[in-house]
This record gives structure tokens, sequence and C-alpha cells, in this order.
């Protein structure tokens, strides 16, 4: 019986641990897949392909020339080019928006180590090639994004960093989700956004959900705390995914974006 009991323990751990990893980085499904087909021949004139260490990276590039650069990071299930018509509207910014590794036609399998590495390295390409400086530059990173935009914000002096829908780590919310036994043994990706909060220097706004039942409200607030100084903070009544669909959203998200003349 005690082996029998402990093989189903292992079983049912391996099973709980898997679906644990697998949030992490779900993809975006078929029918996004056919969503972005539709927008990348509606916006194919800003089709962007970068090759990182032999992995070929696709997105797009809305340039304005002369105006400070957006770099978009997308949810992880998040069909980034939805962002597109938005991005077309805003003619205060350029705007990259790169799909991760294993998304939206970019080849590769995501990690958190190779998509952090890789938004550096398009930070820094964008910046040389179009001549602007990372002080020119605005992060906005949602959901997993926010993970990844913390991340290259501690690396980069960057202008602003507005966040939407964060979390302190995804350690955190996957310990309310599986026992922490068995995060600790199956969950490579930790995406430590409290650790890496103290090294960013530029200014903060987060962007919260007060309804969120996919990344509850207090990872948001723990990250908040985490900067250990000031950050504008705002809180939408919607659930994670309805942000963009909140009235008075998007002129809030303008002026977090927005950089001082």
């Amino acid at each position: 019986m005690a082996c029998a009991g402990t093989t189903l323990l292992l079983s049912s751990g391996v099973a709980a641990c898997s679906s644990v990893d697998s949030l992490v980085y779900p993809g975006t499904g078929s029918d996004s897949v056919e969503a972005t087909d539709a927008m990348a021949k509606k916006y194919r004139k800003y089709a962007k392909e970068v090759s990182v260490d032999g992995v070929t990276l696709r997105g797009w590039m809305i340039e304005r020339p002369g105006k400070p650069l957006l770099i978009f990071y997308g949810g992880n299930a998040m069909n980034l080019a939805t962002v597109l018509p938005t991005a077309e509207r805003d003619k205060q910014h350029a705007t990259l928006l790169m799909n991760y590794r294993g998304y939206g036609g970019s080849e590769g399998k995501p990690s958190e180590k190779a998509l952090v590495q890789d938004a550096v390295y398009l930070l820094d390409k964008v910046c040389r090639e179009t001549k602007r400086k990372p002080g020119d530059v605005v992060l906005v990173g949602q959901s997993l994004g926010s993970g990844v935009a913390v991340q290259v914000a501690a690396q980069r002096p960057v202008g602003k960093l507005v966040l939407l829908v964060p979390f302190d780590s995804i350690e955190a919310v996957a310990r309310g989700m599986a026992p922490g036994f068995l995060v600790d043994w199956a969950l490579n990706d930790t995406y430590r956004s409290d650790k890496f909060a103290p090294k960013v220097k530029c200014p903060v706004t987060i962007i919260a959900a007060t309804h969120d039942s996919v990344v509850p409200i207090a990872h948001a607030r723990k990250l908040a705390a985490s900067f250990g100084r000031s950050v504008k903070w705002v809180e939408f009544p919607c659930g994670h995914n309805g942000l963009w669909k909140q009235k008075g959203f998007l002129p809030v998200y303008g002026k977090a974006c927005a950089l001082p003349k």
C-alpha cells in the first residue's frame, strides 16, 4: 500500500508540475496563429526579422524617426499582433513588437534566459541602428512580459518602465497553484522580478487589475514594494485579460508611456 501510495503521489506530482511549467509558456493556440497571419498581411510593411545566435525572431517595427522607442513584451498566451492597431495609432512613439522564441512565427524554444538575452540584444541593436539612446526607450511588459521588461530595465538605463498586470515572481504565483516542493522540483523559470526591481533606476508605472484571478493583485503590490521607492500605481476593476477593454485605460496607458520632452 505504501508503494502504491508513493507511486500515486509521484504520478500526481509529475502531472501537477507539468501543468505548472506549461502555464509559463502555453503558446498562443491555432486561433491566434490565424489571427496573426491576418494581421501579418495587413501590417506587412512593418514586418521585421532578426537573427539572434542563429535563431530567427519575427515581429514588427513601426518607425517614427525622432520619436522615443516603445518596446512591448507580451503575455505568455498573448497574440502580440493585436497590439499593432494601437501601435500604429500611437504617433508619439516608434514601436518594436518582436515575438518570443516559439511564438508568432519566431524560431526556437522559450526560456527565461533566452527571452531576456534576446530582449537586451534587440534593444541594443535597434538603438544602434536608429541612433537612439537607452534613455529614449520605454519598456512595456504585460503579465509574463513584465518579467522580461524588469530584467531588461535592470540592465539598461531606459527612460521608463510600464508594467501591466505584473507579478513579483512566477515562482510565487506557482506556489499558489501547487505544493511548494513540486514547484521547487519542476519549475525551471522563476522570473524573480522582485530581485531585479531594486536595480531599476527609471520611473516605473504599474497598471494592475483588481479582480485578477490569474495573477492575484497581491503579487503586483509586492512587486511595487520591491522597487524600494515610489512607483506610479493605477488599478482598474477588471480581470487579468481585461485591461485593454476598460474605459479610460488607453489615456492612462498613453500618459504612462510618455517621456518628458
